[in-house]
């Protein structure tokens, strides 16, 4: 019989644990390593498995995916631009991260307008109005800003898969594989743009373009979403599997 424990974010939990050779160590996280509050040197050697959204994870904790749907949607002549008078928007709680997104947005501001919700800027949408806050995005903007808190290898966090569900261009900005981890066409990079006035200058070129602005929705006819349990429970299901087959008893440098 194996014994799970799985730690998050508890000190030296697993090392004071007298390990049978039957027990399992699972180091699962949905944070960055940027917002770690310990160190992790305390935990090597400890964790047998990994479950954390790193596309290497031994189980992978997504925040989200998007499929290819077996038989493609009516196409459609919808406009999404139609009605849409307002440019961007970005619902922001953290103002000082470690990927510099706010002096991103602030120099973005000097070209183009940048509704800014929340700690970090002047309008309000709480979150218990989440849903309210998402019909306003769909109803009333064109861009939404993706910006991830931390520049880390393939962190990509519902901040771009929520939007991905709205009618709404999510702009990103991180260090996760977005060709790999999104349907083509379906977002906007910013660190593909040589400068950050060139970004602002495309997305004006865009306001301006129902044409070339309908084009990041045409992905909607072939890929979709399921839930972020659906996904997961998936994972869950390969660790109790793996938890009565594997004998093995390797061991992670966890810091590296």
């Amino acid at each position: 019989m194996y014994v799970l424990c799985a730690c998050v974010n508890e000190r030296k939990c697993a090392a004071l644990v007298a390990r049978s050779p039957h027990t399992r160590y699972v180091m699962w996280l949905m944070e960055s390593p940027a917002y770690l509050y310990g160190d992790l040197h305390e935990y090597n050697k400890v964790f047998n498995w990994t479950f954390t959204y790193r596309l290497d994870s031994d189980f992978l904790l997504r925040y989200n995916q998007v499929f290819r749907r077996r038989d493609p949607l009516p196409p459609t002549d919808r406009n999404y631009a139609a009605g849409k008078t307002k440019l961007a928007a970005w619902f922001v709680s953290h103002c000082t991260t470690d990927s510099g997104r706010i002096t991103l947005t602030r120099t973005l501001q000097q070209w183009i307008p940048v509704d800014v919700f929340g700690a970090c800027g002047p309008f309000e949408c709480p979150r218990k109005h989440t849903k309210e806050c998402y019909e306003m995005l769909n109803v009333s903007y064109k861009f939404y800003f993706s910006f991830e808190n931390s520049l880390c290898r393939d962190y990509i966090t519902e901040k771009f898969f929520n939007i991905l569900r709205l009618d709404v261009v999510p702009v990103v900005f991180g260090l996760g594989n977005y060709s790999v981890m999104a349907p083509p066409h379906s977002y906007i990079d910013a660190l593909s743009f040589p400068s950050v006035s060139a970004l602002a200058a495309y997305l004006l070129y865009l306001h301006h373009n129902d044409t070339a602005y309908n084009e990041y929705f045409r992905w909607k006819r072939f890929h979709k979403q399921f839930s972020m349990w659906a996904l997961s429970s998936q994972e869950y299901c390969s660790l109790c599997e793996r938890l009565h087959t594997d004998n093995t008893t390797n061991t992670y440098d966890i810091y590296k």
